[in-house]
């Protein structure tokens, strides 16, 4: 579990620290990024620890992915939600350590058809409603959903907190942004080991930069809308794309929750 060794084991190295397994991804080669210039940032924290990060889409509505929120039985491919008392959300501060506010989760669901088996992983998506309306202030906003497809050759942003190198090492106690260009998935496919959807959204920078052990659910960002989520990767910066949520494909199941649940 806690080397990457071949696809059969890929999910395995995002499985969540402190309930049911290993810690999801988390960034490498970021910089330290201001909760003021990505407000809609929040921490899913697990007993008080940041676990998953996940965006603001409406005052009670945290999307992030589905892997975050509850484990899969690789045999008969079913899935079993964590409990959500364990899991609150934190929202205005870069400070993985220390939070503005807290809130307690009323309700937490996953793409219908999520499949959680590796080597390919669908529909990654999960959302969370608060308790509470989060207050909104200069460090708390809500992100615009994307609205237009997010093509290749776009220049994106990941964020999340945690690792800060391959193999281990300190985390981040500080946000951490990364860029992110945008590849095809007939580009990201030769580049990769294991296959991938059309609701996918493959993501690549030099220098060994991308996520890693602790960053899944985070945002991929373009133009200051929710394009993409941390879902899975190979290896952290160590070259290969990383792959993200296609936000855009699952709009409809987005809005009817958002309706159900006091957008």
């Amino acid at each position: 579990m806690g080397h990457l060794i071949h696809i059969v084991i890929i999910l395995a190295i995002f499985l969540p620290d402190g309930i049911y397994g290993k810690a999801p991804r988390k960034i490498v080669g970021g910089t330290n990024a201001a909760i003021t210039e990505f407000p809609w940032m929040v921490s899913v924290m697990n007993w008080k620890q940041h676990f998953c990060g996940g965006a603001l889409v409406s005052t009670r509505i945290v999307i992030t992915a589905a892997h975050c929120l509850c484990k899969t039985n690789e045999r008969t491919n079913t899935v079993t939600m964590f409990d959500k008392a364990a899991l609150t959300i934190a929202t205005g501060s870069d400070n993985s350590r220390h939070h503005n506010r807290v809130y307690e989760i009323e309700r937490m669901e996953v793409h219908p058809s999520y499949t959680g088996k590796p080597p390919l992983v669908l529909h990654d998506l999960g959302i969370i409603t608060m308790t509470k309306e989060a207050v909104l202030d200069a460090t708390v906003q809500v992100i615009r959903l994307p609205t237009e497809y997010c093509d290749a050759g776009q220049l994106a942003t990941v964020l999340g907190w945690g690792y800060l190198a391959n193999k281990g090492g300190a985390t981040s106690e500080w946000l951490q942004k990364a860029p992110v260009i945008t590849l095809s998935n007939e580009d990201c496919l030769q580049r990769l080991p294991y296959p991938i959807g059309p609701d996918h959204i493959c993501g690549w920078y030099p220098d060994g930069v991308g996520f890693c052990d602790g960053d899944s659910g985070g945002p991929l960002i373009l133009n200051k809308e929710l394009v993409g989520v941390v879902s899975m990767g190979y290896d952290c910066g160590s070259g290969f794309p990383d792959i993200y949520t296609r936000v855009h494909s699952y709009l409809p199941w987005i809005r009817r929750v958002l309706r159900r649940r006091y957008y």
